[in-house]
């Protein structure tokens, strides 16, 4: 009888709560009961976002001009690429 390799690897987890891939293991009942209002979600999410440290205006200002300069020089690259490349060709195919 052939046996895919998938099937012949172990099936445990390193962590012992974890049922890992096993079709068969019955679905963890506690993490649906512990499910959480919409008023308290926007509570929680109000809290996690204070928690984040923001760039200073001058940071992402910076970070956005150089994006924007990174981009046009990039597509200027892929321009002038991309008219050698038309070139050769057509000059390959004219003979």
């Amino acid at each position: 009888m052939f046996r895919g390799v998938a099937q012949l690897v172990e099936r445990r987890s390193p962590k012992p709560k974890v049922a890992g891939s096993i079709p068969a293991a019955p679905a963890n009942r506690e993490e649906e009961e512990m499910k959480t209002s919409p008023a308290q979600f926007v509570r929680q999410v109000k809290q996690e976002i204070a928690k984040i440290t923001w760039p200073a205006r001058a940071v992402a200002m910076r970070g956005t001009i150089t994006v924007i300069v990174m981009s046009v020089v990039l597509a200027a690259f892929l321009l002038v690429v991309d008219m050698f490349f038309a070139g050769a060709i057509q000059y390959v195919l004219k003979f």
